[in-house]
């Protein structure tokens, strides 16, 4: 099992395939806009950190940001998803 923070351009093809399947399965729609999560990364906001064992079966999104009240660094999770078969309880 590998844990890795990727770029976008090198993984957001397996990672909305993911993110389409979990979407899919709550019956909720998901229109993610690629350009958007790219602005977000290139202004150094955006990491993706991809766990892989014979292809991608996880994946974790976070925003990184600096508090407009006193300035410290924060961080959200924008989404975050594992294969049901990887899951332990």
């Amino acid at each position: 099992m590998k844990f890795e923070v990727e770029n976008l351009d090198s993984c957001w093809d397996e990672v909305r395939l993911l993110a389409q399947k979990h979407f899919d399965s709550l019956g909720l729609r998901y229109i993610p806009s690629r350009a958007r999560y790219k602005e977000y990364e290139e202004a150094g906001n955006l990491f993706i950190v991809t766990v892989r064992e014979n292809g991608l079966f996880g994946f974790a999104m976070m925003y990184v940001f600096t508090s407009m009240h006193d300035q410290a660094i924060g961080a959200q999770e924008d989404l975050f998803y594992l294969l049901p078969e990887y899951r332990k309880g």
